[in-house]
C-alpha cells in the first residue's frame, strides 16, 4: 500500500513539475523520480513488511535519493546559483510526506529507522553544502 501511495505521490509531483520549472533542468528531477520509481517497485517485489532486510535496504535507498533529489546538485542546472539557496523554498516539509506515506504499511521499528534515516540524511547533506 505504501509503494502505490508513493507512486501516486512521484505521479502528482512529475505532472506539476512543467508548471512548477519549465526548464531544461527539470529532466535530471525525471531522471530521479523514475530511480525513485523503481525502487518502489524492486521494493515490492522482494520486501516483506518487517521481516526483510533487503526491505530497509530499498527504503533507505528511497530516502537517499529523496535527500538527494531536495538539496543536492542538479547537473543540468544552468547558471551558477549556489546549492544553499534552494533551501529557502522549504524542501524539507516534503520529507514528511514520505514518512506519512511510509506509516501506511511500515511497521513502528521500520517507521523509527526510516525517520533517523531521513534525519541522518538530511543533516549530512546539509553539512556538505555548508563545507
Amino acid at each position: 500500500m505504501a509503494v502505490r501511495a508513493c507512486w501516486v505521490a512521484l505521479l502528482v509531483v512529475a505532472v506539476l513539475l512543467p508548471f512548477l520549472n519549465f526548464q531544461i533542468d527539470i529532466l535530471f528531477t525525471y531522471f530521479l523520480l523514475a530511480l525513485i520509481a523503481l525502487s518502489g517497485w524492486v521494493l515490492r517485489r522482494v520486501g516483506r513488511v518487517g521481516h526483510s532486510q533487503s526491505e530497509l535496504g530499498f527504503i533507505f535507498l528511497d530516502v537517499v535519493l529523496i535527500t538527494y533529489s531536495l538539496i543536492g546538485p542538479n547537473p543540468l542546472r544552468v547558471g551558477s546559483l549556489p546549492t544553499a539557496f534552494f533551501f529557502q523554498f522549504g524542501t524539507f516539509s516534503y520529507i514528511f510526506i514520505i514518512l506519512v506515506l511510509g506509516g501506511l504499511s511500515y511497521s513502528w521499528h521500520t517507521i523509527l529507522a526510516l525517520g533517523h534515516c531521513f534525519s541522518g540524511c538530511w543533516l549530512i547533506g546539509s553539512g556538505l553544502i555548508w563545507w
